[in-house]
């Protein structure tokens, strides 16, 4: 005869249960710690009379922000060219060589956790027609990133 698990063996095997699922849950957010994020964001610039003459003719920035956990070195900013071979990415794009940042520092740039840094650019009448924003850091990674209002201040200096 076999008979029903008691309250003693039922408390066990909830309390292992719950420690299981806490350990894995525990395991993502350690290897989400360990990963690379950055923020990269896009705005209309407006030059104010006190800035400096060499940023009286912006009208835009670029902003990257880093996410991460751990400090990151970002060595190249830049506009991602519109064509329809998107997979073909690197090929297209235009890194700003020498960028005005906010502090006069030049790249690359070592970004703290949670520490931003704005590019003030000057988009000019062109025919090309730069449809995202990256970033890229010491080690290789890069980050491409796209939105509406990126696009919207392209058209608008391409008109």
């Amino acid at each position: 005869m076999t008979e029903g698990l008691g309250a003693g063996e039922v408390t066990v095997i909830g309390a292992a249960f719950v420690g299981a699922v806490l350990g894995v849950i525990n395991l993502f957010l350690a290897l989400d710690q360990r990963r690379l994020k950055i923020q990269l964001g896009t705005g209309h610039a407006i030059p104010t009379p006190n800035m400096p003459a060499a940023y009286q003719s912006v009208n835009c920035y670029l902003s990257v922000t880093n996410k991460s956990a751990f400090p990151i070195f970002v060595s190249g900013i830049g506009l991602v060219r519109a064509h329809w071979y998107d997979f073909f990415w690197r090929k297209k794009t235009n890194q700003i060589m020498n960028p005005l940042i906010g502090d006069g520092v030049l790249l690359p740039i070592e970004l703290k956790p949670r520490e931003s840094v704005s590019i003030f650019l000057q988009l000019y009448e062109t025919k090309r027609d730069y449809h995202a924003i990256f970033a890229e850091t010491a080690c290789g990674h890069k980050t491409r990133v796209t939105s509406p209002g990126f696009r919207k201040i392209v058209k608008k200096n391409l008109a």
